[in-house]
Protein backbone atom coordinates (compact mmCIF):
# COMPACT_ATOMS: atom_id res chain seq x y z
CA UNK A 1 0.00 0.00 0.00
CA UNK A 2 0.81 3.37 -0.55
CA UNK A 3 0.86 6.35 1.44
CA UNK A 4 0.72 10.01 -0.39
CA UNK A 5 1.61 12.47 3.12
CA UNK A 6 1.65 15.28 3.13
CA UNK A 7 2.18 17.74 5.83
CA UNK A 8 -1.08 19.61 5.58
CA UNK A 9 -0.73 22.32 7.69
CA UNK A 10 -3.83 22.96 9.84
CA UNK A 11 -5.67 25.23 11.78
CA UNK A 12 -4.77 25.76 15.31
CA UNK A 13 -7.18 25.39 18.34
CA UNK A 14 -6.65 27.23 21.69
CA UNK A 15 -3.22 26.83 23.30
CA UNK A 16 -4.00 25.27 26.57
CA UNK A 17 -7.84 24.80 26.88
CA UNK A 18 -9.50 21.59 25.73
CA UNK A 19 -11.47 21.60 22.72
CA UNK A 20 -15.39 22.31 22.48
CA UNK A 21 -16.78 20.81 19.65
CA UNK A 22 -19.31 22.10 18.57
CA UNK A 23 -21.98 20.72 15.24
CA UNK A 24 -22.95 23.12 13.02
CA UNK A 25 -25.90 22.88 10.96
CA UNK A 26 -26.07 24.19 6.94
CA UNK A 27 -29.92 23.39 6.78
CA UNK A 28 -30.55 26.92 5.76
CA UNK A 29 -28.87 26.48 2.39
CA UNK A 30 -29.00 22.76 2.80
CA UNK A 31 -26.82 20.21 3.99
CA UNK A 32 -23.45 19.49 3.56
CA UNK A 33 -23.13 16.36 1.24
CA UNK A 34 -20.16 14.36 0.63
CA UNK A 35 -21.09 11.67 -1.76
CA UNK A 36 -19.10 9.36 -3.99
CA UNK A 37 -20.70 8.73 -7.46
CA UNK A 38 -21.54 5.68 -9.41
CA UNK A 39 -19.68 3.98 -12.41
CA UNK A 40 -19.02 0.75 -14.78
CA UNK A 41 -16.28 -1.39 -15.17
CA UNK A 42 -15.61 -4.81 -16.84
CA UNK A 43 -14.10 -7.38 -14.40
CA UNK A 44 -10.30 -6.99 -15.15
CA UNK A 45 -10.86 -3.62 -16.02
CA UNK A 46 -10.04 -0.50 -14.25
CA UNK A 47 -12.71 2.27 -13.15
CA UNK A 48 -12.10 5.77 -11.87
CA UNK A 49 -14.42 6.91 -9.04
CA UNK A 50 -15.07 10.51 -7.73
CA UNK A 51 -16.06 11.45 -4.36
CA UNK A 52 -17.89 14.95 -4.25
CA UNK A 53 -18.56 17.68 -1.78
CA UNK A 54 -21.81 19.79 -2.57
CA UNK A 55 -23.24 22.25 -0.43
CA UNK A 56 -20.30 23.46 0.94
CA UNK A 57 -21.35 26.42 3.36
CA UNK A 58 -20.09 29.60 2.61
CA UNK A 59 -17.44 30.16 5.19
CA UNK A 60 -15.73 27.15 4.07
CA UNK A 61 -13.95 24.12 5.58
CA UNK A 62 -10.56 24.25 7.02
CA UNK A 63 -10.31 20.47 7.53
CA UNK A 64 -11.90 16.92 6.71
CA UNK A 65 -10.77 13.29 7.85
CA UNK A 66 -13.08 10.68 6.58
CA UNK A 67 -12.68 7.33 4.66
CA UNK A 68 -14.51 5.53 2.06
CA UNK A 69 -14.61 1.84 2.77
CA UNK A 70 -14.17 -0.79 0.00
CA UNK A 71 -13.94 -4.19 -0.87
CA UNK A 72 -10.53 -5.25 -1.30
CA UNK A 73 -11.95 -9.08 -2.20
CA UNK A 74 -13.69 -7.25 -5.38
CA UNK A 75 -11.51 -4.72 -6.24
CA UNK A 76 -7.55 -3.25 -6.19
CA UNK A 77 -7.27 0.04 -5.61
CA UNK A 78 -4.52 1.41 -7.50
CA UNK A 79 -4.59 5.46 -7.00
CA UNK A 80 -5.83 8.24 -5.14
CA UNK A 81 -5.61 11.83 -6.41
CA UNK A 82 -6.70 14.84 -4.49
CA UNK A 83 -9.65 16.77 -6.46
CA UNK A 84 -9.86 20.26 -8.19
CA UNK A 85 -11.39 21.60 -4.70
CA UNK A 86 -8.56 21.16 -3.02
CA UNK A 87 -6.34 22.99 -4.69
CA UNK A 88 -6.76 26.15 -3.34
CA UNK A 89 -3.93 27.80 -2.80
CA UNK A 90 -3.47 26.73 0.68
CA UNK A 91 -0.16 24.75 0.09
CA UNK A 92 1.67 27.62 -1.70
CA UNK A 93 1.37 29.76 0.72
CA UNK A 94 2.09 27.40 3.64
CA UNK A 95 5.59 27.02 2.02
CA UNK A 96 6.17 31.09 2.03
CA UNK A 97 5.69 30.57 5.56
CA UNK A 98 8.23 27.46 6.02
CA UNK A 99 9.84 25.68 3.12
CA UNK A 100 10.76 22.91 4.86
CA UNK A 101 7.55 21.04 4.48
CA UNK A 102 8.51 20.74 1.05
CA UNK A 103 9.87 17.55 2.26
CA UNK A 104 7.06 15.90 4.50
CA UNK A 105 6.51 14.03 1.56
CA UNK A 106 6.60 10.52 2.27
CA UNK A 107 6.85 9.56 -1.27
CA UNK A 108 8.72 12.77 -2.66
CA UNK A 109 5.83 14.62 -4.45
CA UNK A 110 4.77 18.00 -4.15
CA UNK A 111 3.57 19.65 -1.45
CA UNK A 112 -0.17 20.00 -0.73
CA UNK A 113 -2.66 19.70 2.08
CA UNK A 114 -4.22 16.65 1.01
CA UNK A 115 -2.93 13.11 2.41
CA UNK A 116 -4.26 9.57 2.22
CA UNK A 117 -3.44 5.89 3.02
CA UNK A 118 -5.11 2.88 1.46
CA UNK A 119 -5.57 0.01 3.94
CA UNK A 120 -7.27 -3.26 3.19
CA UNK A 121 -10.97 -2.07 3.10
CA UNK A 122 -10.55 2.11 3.42
CA UNK A 123 -9.39 4.75 1.52
CA UNK A 124 -8.45 7.33 4.72
CA UNK A 125 -8.02 10.77 3.73
CA UNK A 126 -7.30 14.03 5.10
CA UNK A 127 -7.17 17.52 3.90
CA UNK A 128 -6.41 20.86 6.13
CA UNK A 129 -4.59 23.90 6.21
CA UNK A 130 -3.41 25.72 9.27
CA UNK A 131 -4.03 29.16 7.54
CA UNK A 132 -6.58 31.40 9.42
CA UNK A 133 -7.94 33.43 6.15
CA UNK A 134 -10.66 31.92 5.11
CA UNK A 135 -9.91 32.50 1.49
CA UNK A 136 -7.40 29.23 1.58
CA UNK A 137 -9.82 27.19 2.76
CA UNK A 138 -12.76 24.67 0.69
CA UNK A 139 -15.10 26.78 -0.59
CA UNK A 140 -16.81 25.23 -3.67
CA UNK A 141 -18.27 22.56 -4.85
CA UNK A 142 -16.91 20.07 -6.76
CA UNK A 143 -14.61 16.75 -6.75
CA UNK A 144 -12.94 16.20 -3.48
CA UNK A 145 -10.65 13.39 -4.78
CA UNK A 146 -10.61 10.99 -7.48
CA UNK A 147 -10.33 7.12 -6.70
CA UNK A 148 -9.13 4.17 -9.71
CA UNK A 149 -9.12 0.98 -9.21
CA UNK A 150 -9.45 -2.43 -10.67
CA UNK A 151 -11.82 -5.20 -10.81
CA UNK A 152 -10.72 -8.25 -10.37
CA UNK A 153 -11.00 -10.59 -12.77
CA UNK A 154 -13.43 -13.72 -11.10
CA UNK A 155 -16.18 -10.94 -10.24
CA UNK A 156 -19.56 -11.90 -11.46
CA UNK A 157 -21.14 -9.40 -14.35
CA UNK A 158 -23.97 -7.42 -12.56
CA UNK A 159 -22.27 -6.99 -9.25
CA UNK A 160 -22.22 -3.70 -7.60
CA UNK A 161 -19.82 -2.77 -5.35
CA UNK A 162 -20.15 -0.64 -2.92
CA UNK A 163 -17.83 2.62 -1.80
CA UNK A 164 -19.03 3.92 0.93
CA UNK A 165 -18.32 7.27 2.95
CA UNK A 166 -17.26 6.26 6.89
CA UNK A 167 -15.25 7.52 9.82
CA UNK A 168 -11.64 6.25 9.38
CA UNK A 169 -11.21 2.83 11.33
CA UNK A 170 -8.90 4.04 14.23
CA UNK A 171 -9.33 4.56 18.18
CA UNK A 172 -9.72 8.17 19.15
CA UNK A 173 -6.58 7.71 20.58
CA UNK A 174 -4.06 4.58 20.93
CA UNK A 175 -5.32 2.51 23.49
CA UNK A 176 -8.42 4.49 24.05
CA UNK A 177 -10.26 1.26 23.38
CA UNK A 178 -13.12 3.88 21.85
CA UNK A 179 -13.90 3.41 18.17
CA UNK A 180 -14.18 7.00 15.96
CA UNK A 181 -17.12 7.09 14.74
CA UNK A 182 -16.77 11.05 12.78
CA UNK A 183 -17.25 11.92 9.70
CA UNK A 184 -15.72 15.15 10.12
CA UNK A 185 -15.48 18.58 7.93
CA UNK A 186 -15.27 21.47 9.93
CA UNK A 187 -13.48 24.67 10.70
CA UNK A 188 -12.01 26.78 14.20
CA UNK A 189 -14.63 29.70 15.18
CA UNK A 190 -13.38 32.82 16.55
CA UNK A 191 -13.02 31.30 20.06
CA UNK A 192 -10.58 28.62 18.63
CA UNK A 193 -12.99 25.48 19.64
CA UNK A 194 -13.52 23.01 16.58
CA UNK A 195 -16.99 23.21 14.64
CA UNK A 196 -17.67 20.39 12.91
CA UNK A 197 -20.88 20.36 9.88
CA UNK A 198 -23.94 18.06 10.30
CA UNK A 199 -22.44 16.04 7.00
CA UNK A 200 -25.33 13.96 4.97
CA UNK A 201 -23.27 11.24 3.09
CA UNK A 202 -24.05 8.88 0.20
CA UNK A 203 -22.25 5.87 -1.07
CA UNK A 204 -21.72 4.84 -4.62
CA UNK A 205 -21.58 1.30 -7.02
CA UNK A 206 -19.00 0.16 -9.54
CA UNK A 207 -21.24 -1.97 -11.27
CA UNK A 208 -19.62 -4.90 -13.53
CA UNK A 209 -20.79 -4.52 -16.82
CA UNK A 210 -21.41 -8.17 -18.65
CA UNK A 211 -23.99 -9.94 -20.15
CA UNK A 212 -24.87 -12.05 -17.07
CA UNK A 213 -26.09 -10.69 -14.25
CA UNK A 214 -26.50 -11.22 -10.57
CA UNK A 215 -28.55 -9.21 -7.77
CA UNK A 216 -26.18 -9.33 -4.97
CA UNK A 217 -24.61 -5.98 -3.92
CA UNK A 218 -21.45 -6.32 -1.79
CA UNK A 219 -21.15 -5.18 0.94
CA UNK A 220 -18.15 -3.38 2.78
CA UNK A 221 -16.75 -6.04 5.54
CA UNK A 222 -17.06 -4.40 9.07
CA UNK A 223 -13.43 -4.52 9.93
CA UNK A 224 -10.13 -3.14 8.53
CA UNK A 225 -6.77 -4.10 9.30
CA UNK A 226 -4.01 -1.42 10.28
CA UNK A 227 -0.53 -1.91 8.78
CA UNK A 228 2.55 -1.93 9.98
CA UNK A 229 4.47 0.98 10.96
CA UNK A 230 6.82 2.67 8.92
CA UNK A 231 9.65 5.05 9.19
CA UNK A 232 9.16 8.44 8.21
CA UNK A 233 12.07 10.84 6.35
CA UNK A 234 14.62 12.84 8.51
CA UNK A 235 13.40 16.68 8.53
CA UNK A 236 14.36 19.77 9.58
CA UNK A 237 14.09 20.13 13.21
CA UNK A 238 12.41 22.69 16.09
CA UNK A 239 14.33 22.99 18.93
CA UNK A 240 12.98 21.71 22.35
CA UNK A 241 11.85 24.38 24.73
CA UNK A 242 12.21 22.87 28.34
CA UNK A 243 9.07 24.05 30.48
CA UNK A 244 7.80 22.89 34.04
CA UNK A 245 5.18 20.09 33.74
CA UNK A 246 2.75 20.11 36.40
CA UNK A 247 2.52 17.53 39.21
CA UNK A 248 1.00 13.71 37.88
CA UNK A 249 0.97 14.90 34.24
CA UNK A 250 0.43 11.84 32.19
CA UNK A 251 1.67 12.05 28.17
CA UNK A 252 -1.34 11.40 26.05
CA UNK A 253 1.08 10.95 22.64
CA UNK A 254 -0.97 12.78 19.64
CA UNK A 255 -2.96 14.80 21.93
CA UNK A 256 -1.76 18.55 20.79
CA UNK A 257 -4.46 20.22 21.69
CA UNK A 258 -4.83 18.26 25.10
CA UNK A 259 -8.73 17.47 24.38
CA UNK A 260 -8.48 13.93 25.25
CA UNK A 261 -8.31 12.80 22.21
CA UNK A 262 -6.71 12.16 18.60
CA UNK A 263 -7.76 13.89 15.29
CA UNK A 264 -7.46 16.31 13.19
CA UNK A 265 -7.56 19.20 15.39
CA UNK A 266 -4.33 17.77 16.47
CA UNK A 267 -2.69 18.57 12.96
CA UNK A 268 -4.08 21.56 12.65
CA UNK A 269 -2.89 22.80 16.09
CA UNK A 270 1.23 21.18 15.84
CA UNK A 271 1.47 22.45 11.95
CA UNK A 272 0.57 26.11 13.42
CA UNK A 273 3.27 25.62 15.66
CA UNK A 274 5.56 24.44 12.88
CA UNK A 275 5.19 27.57 10.53
CA UNK A 276 5.71 29.96 13.41
CA UNK A 277 2.50 31.14 13.91
CA UNK A 278 1.26 30.13 17.50
CA UNK A 279 3.77 28.40 20.38
CA UNK A 280 3.14 25.33 22.33
CA UNK A 281 3.13 25.28 26.33
CA UNK A 282 5.22 22.01 28.20
CA UNK A 283 1.96 19.49 28.20
CA UNK A 284 1.43 20.23 24.66
CA UNK A 285 5.20 19.50 23.37
CA UNK A 286 4.92 16.14 25.30
CA UNK A 287 2.38 14.90 23.44
CA UNK A 288 3.65 16.71 20.25
CA UNK A 289 6.73 14.42 20.92
CA UNK A 290 5.58 10.85 19.15
CA UNK A 291 8.60 10.51 17.89
CA UNK A 292 9.51 10.75 20.29
CA UNK A 293 13.61 11.93 20.27
CA UNK A 294 13.25 15.46 22.00
CA UNK A 295 12.75 17.55 19.23
CA UNK A 296 9.57 18.91 17.54
CA UNK A 297 9.78 18.80 13.57
CA UNK A 298 7.86 17.55 10.59
CA UNK A 299 8.56 13.98 11.53
CA UNK A 300 5.98 13.97 14.72
CA UNK A 301 3.66 15.30 12.61
CA UNK A 302 3.58 12.71 10.16
CA UNK A 303 3.17 10.38 13.11
CA UNK A 304 0.22 11.86 13.25
CA UNK A 305 -1.14 11.96 10.28
CA UNK A 306 -0.38 7.97 9.77
CA UNK A 307 -2.25 7.45 12.95
CA UNK A 308 -4.95 9.17 11.81
CA UNK A 309 -5.26 7.72 8.08
CA UNK A 310 -4.36 3.65 9.82
CA UNK A 311 -1.06 3.19 8.71
CA UNK A 312 0.36 3.12 12.18
CA UNK A 313 -1.55 2.26 14.94
CA UNK A 314 0.49 3.53 17.67
CA UNK A 315 1.99 6.98 19.04
CA UNK A 316 5.24 7.56 21.33
CA UNK A 317 7.69 5.14 22.89
CA UNK A 318 7.53 1.62 22.25
CA UNK A 319 8.08 -0.65 25.23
Amino acid sequence: MKIKRVLASFMALATVASATVAIVSSAATGSLKASVEDTTAKAGEEFTLNVNLSNVPSGGIMGCDFAVSFDSSLVTITGVEEGAICKTGAAEAELELDGGLASSMLDGGEYSCFDYYVTENQICALWATGLEDSKYWIKDDGVYMTITGTVKEDVEAGTKIKFEIVPVDRETYPGSGVQNTDVILGYLDSTGSYAMYDVEVEAGYVTVDGEEETSETSETPDTSETPDTSETPDTSETPETSETLPPGFKPLYGDVNLDGEVRVTDIIEFNKYLIGLIDLNAMQKVNADTSPDGVLNVTDNMQIAGYLCGKISTLGPTE
